[in-house]
């Protein structure tokens, strides 16, 4: 069954930029989760810096030369919104045997690459002319006016005098310029989700299955807007065409929507170009008058379902709006997020208390055409600690807590001043009964554990999952 079934690890890691680039025992450490887990396909968000292809490209030279596995991966463009973040995927060569990733509604460095070999045009200049004509906006992304403009006629399109173009290669330009619609991507602090399209092994001399991936890191955890942009994700065409297509797909990432919002009611928004991309709440008549009332759903009701409404005819132009996909969620009331506050010196690493570490249920899988085996939330504070009640601890991974303790020794000298960063989470000399440098790389208990991983390694738990795709 092995050769059926994608193994998938989405994490956030908190500001994974320069120090943590930097610092070998930081990459080490994410490279023997990575390994430990088994994974084949991992998701990693929150990257800044504009240090994604550095982060890839050491995170893959890492993982083969602990252990001899060849990784291949992508790094997302720049997200628009603050905070600027991207994405990095990574995957084993086997079973996942191509990839096409994308950015959404961003246009990304290898999107005229074909376009600029075809016609002999250099690329790098006539990207510089479409922002000069206000084509692209700083984030590479087209402004609604004009996106509005080519929509009704692709000839609008006026590089002159830098270049002339046929009425063909005008077009070309426009489909690529056009691709995505914002849907709600991005609006205040929202991130657009990295798309991957991949193909994968389908066990011997059998021909490979095409199978979606997306990776989203949604805006909040405050306020509605998660979930509004979690609702929207159902409208992305390729999440559409995954239906029609009867195609395997996941898509993860941290969500910022708490287990107990998951069932609220939320405004069910469309987007609406003729109003200047914003997004309208949608509206349905009542009985047989004509008055109106708004519609509402859950934030994921129109990737899992049920029915939102049969009250919208096929011609009304918010039809296909409120149409569901058939998702499910994989994770159900497992908390991802830790707390800051830490627990008491001589407090035990065993399930009772590891569950006071952890707070918010924001991480999540949504699969369709396929099934989970197995999903999890990797327990990686509990690995850290050898003993429980003096007896050795089951869960225990060596090389990841000594690798950890590395990690938060390198970042406690630079929170203490001696390091060449400047301190970016807080000050351990200004936190109440702070923890020092830990002895020898090697964490002895529940607390040292917990600190180490909420301030030097990330304020969210990986979350794991086994997906037989075949």
């Amino acid at each position: 069954m092995s050769g059926d079934v994608l193994k998938i690890l989405s994490w956030n890691i908190q500001k994974f930029g320069y120090n943590k680039l930097n610092d070998d025992n930081f990459i080490k450490y994410v490279a023997q989760v990575i390994l430990d887990s088994g994974a084949d396909f991992v998701a990693i968000m929150e990257i800044v810096g504009w240090l994604g292809k550095d982060i890839k490209d050491k995170l893959i030279s890492q993982l083969f030369n602990q252990s001899g596995v060849k990784w291949s991966g992508e790094e997302s463009e720049m997200t628009p919104s603050k905070p600027n973040e991207q994405y990095v995927c990574l995957w084993k060569k086997d079973p996942l045997d191509q990839a096409a990733v994308k950015t959404y509604r961003i246009i990304g460095e290898n999107d005229f690459k074909q376009f600029a070999q075809l016609y002999k045009v250099d690329q790098k200049k006539l990207e510089e002319v479409l922002k000069r004509h206000d084509y692209l906006d700083e984030n590479y992304m087209v402004p609604e006016d004009k996106y509005e403009e080519l929509r009704k006629d692709f000839k609008k399109l006026d590089l002159t005098p830098e270049f002339t173009l046929g009425d063909s290669e005008k077009k070309e330009i426009v489909d690529i310029l056009l691709a995505s619609e914002a849907l709600g991507f991005p609006y205040p602090n929202s991130r657009p989700p990295f798309l991957v399209s991949a193909k994968l092994n389908k066990g011997v001399n059998k021909a490979a299955v095409n199978c979606f991936l997306m990776v989203f890191h949604a805006p909040g955890p405050t306020g509605f807007w998660p979930m509004i942009a979690c609702s929207m994700l159902a409208l992305v065409p390729e999440v559409k065409d995954t239906k029609s297509g009867n195609q395997p797909a996941v898509i993860m990432g941290d969500f910022n929507i708490d287990w107990g919002q998951i069932s609220q009611q939320y405004t069910l928004y469309a987007f609406d170009r003729a109003k200047w991309g914003q997004l309208i709440p949608i509206r349905v008549p009542i009985g047989g008058t004509k008055l109106t009332t708004i519609l509402t759903s859950t934030p994921f009701q129109r990737l899992t379902g049920p029915t939102i409404s049969s009250k919208l005819k096929s011609s009304d132009p918010n039809y296909e709006a409120v149409q569901i996909l058939d998702y499910k969620i994989v994770l159900n009331n497992q908390p991802t997020s830790i707390t800051t506050t830490l627990v008491p010196d001589g407090t035990e690493a065993d399930p009772q208390h590891l569950a006071t570490l952890l707070s918010s249920t924001y991480d999540n899988f949504l699969v369709r055409e396929g099934k989970f085996t197995k999903q999890e939330v990797l327990p990686l504070i509990a690995y850290m600690v050898p003993t429980i009640k003096n007896q050795p601890n089951p869960l225990y991974k060596k090389t990841q807590s000594q690798l950890a303790a590395k990690a938060f020794n390198v970042w406690w000298d630079e929170q203490n001043g001696r390091g060449v960063r400047k301190p970016d989470i807080i000050n351990p000399r200004k936190t109440t009964n702070p923890i020092t440098k830990i002895p020898n790389d090697t964490p002895t208990s529940l607390r040292q554990a917990h600190y180490i991983y909420r301030y030097a390694i990330s304020d969210h738990l990986p979350i794991y999952m086994e997906f037989q795709y075949a």
